[in-house]
């Protein structure tokens, strides 16, 4: 049986996008006009949809703040909070192929339908 699917497409940016550079950026649009990620951003126009941060009650300062003292332990940080975002799918018709698209993109790490949890 198929996972229960939220509604919402998570969106990770690849690592070589340096998603903490705009960390106050809260739209995954406003990044992609900002740093001029062209087809990322075309893409979010086509199908509409807003794409805030998964972490949002994070601010930049406090991502920043949590990146540093990982560091300070010696600890290496793969994937940053700030390269996260959650794409509200809800009115899309197929947002398996917007899922498909996103992954296709060079500055999208990993694009997929989030789970709801629930039965």
């Amino acid at each position: 049986m198929a996972e229960p699917y939220s509604g919402f497409i998570v969106v990770r940016l690849s690592p070589d996008t340096n998603p903490d550079g705009d960390a106050e950026i809260g739209t995954l649009e406003g990044l992609a006009q900002s740093r001029q990620f062209g087809e990322l951003g075309n893409l979010l126009k086509q199908y509409g949809s807003n794409a805030t941060r998964l972490a949002p009650d994070v601010s930049a300062d406090q991502r920043r703040e949590i990146l540093a003292r990982a560091t300070q332990r010696g600890r290496v940080i793969r994937r940053s909070l700030s390269a996260h975002w959650r794409l509200d799918a809800r009115a899309i018709e197929d947002p398996q192929e917007l899922v498909n698209r996103l992954n296709a993109l060079d500055v999208v790490d990993l694009a997929y339908r989030e789970s709801s949890g629930g039965e």
